[in-house]
């Protein structure tokens, strides 16, 4: 893997943790390709939003920062072969305990950015 590669997949990793503690829209849709697809379990409840329904959930939801939520966020592995790789990320957010695996691809002008995040969380 590129030094630089590694650095900006990293960056847009961290971008979406900032983004979902301070659930800032402008941080989220950064970090999120246009068409993204975000799908997964909370409990035992499938979802499945476009970016632009993500964003706004999060957004109406408030700052996790702002409640005094701890920032309870890390990488945990990053994985890449060419232009798409997988990021598994752990996070506490809004009280609960959640796993994400963010794949992203790098783009024709070669950023990277999140094409689909799918999660997990057992509550």
């Amino acid at each position: 893997m590129r030094d630089a590669d590694l650095a900006d997949i990293e960056r847009v990793a961290w971008l979406y943790m900032d983004g979902m503690h301070e659930c800032d829209p402008e941080k989220l849709n950064a970090a999120f390709h246009p068409t993204a697809r975000i799908q997964g379990y909370r409990g035992g409840d499938w979802r499945g939003l476009t970016r632009e329904q993500f964003v706004g959930y999060a957004a109406d939801l408030g700052s996790r920062q702002a409640v005094g939520e701890p920032f309870d966020m890390q990488i945990l592995s990053i994985e890449r072969a060419g232009r798409a790789a997988v990021v598994r990320v752990s996070m506490r957010w809004n009280g609960r305990d959640y796993t994400d695996f963010l794949s992203m691809i790098r783009r024709d002008d070669g950023g990277w950015s999140i094409s689909e995040k799918t999660f997990y969380s057992a509550t």
